[in-house]
């Protein structure tokens, strides 16, 4: 594959050569897009501890309803608490159909239903006879 870069790309790419960083443009590149993959991976492992984190916020109360949400793609590979709580291990490297982990997210978030309406404070009256 070829990569045509931008002239500020290019130059960006000369500096760090003349500095001494790289050796050859093709280094350069190869370094930003191991970052670029990297920065996927932990966009991701974040996504999933603020999913979890979210939905045990929202929904502790309720108990052991988490092991019965659909789970077709199998993503759900751990279990606490016997088996009343399913968890999500993702080691380092492993790859997670993404599309099935938002289905998961979503069938969590509809199962908790809409937040619960603020109810207006008790006010007491007064009788007087």
């Amino acid at each position: 594959m070829d990569v045509e870069l931008a002239p500020d790309q290019r130059a960006f790419v000369q500096k760090a050569i003349e500095s001494g960083r790289f050796s050859r443009a093709e280094d350069a590149i190869e370094e930003a897009l191991s970052l670029w993959e990297e920065r996927g991976r932990r966009r991701l492992e974040l996504l999933a501890m603020a999913a979890s984190r979210l939905i045990d916020q929202r929904i502790r109360d309720l108990g052991g309803w988490r092991a019965r949400i659909p789970d077709p793609s199998r993503l759900f590979n751990s279990s606490l608490e016997g088996n009343t709580r399913r968890a999500i291990d993702i080691h380092e490297g492993e790859k997670v159909d993404a599309g099935a982990f938002e289905a998961l997210v979503r069938a969590a978030v509809a199962r908790n239903g809409p937040p619960a309406k603020k109810r207006s404070p008790l006010r007491f009256a007064i009788l007087t006879s």
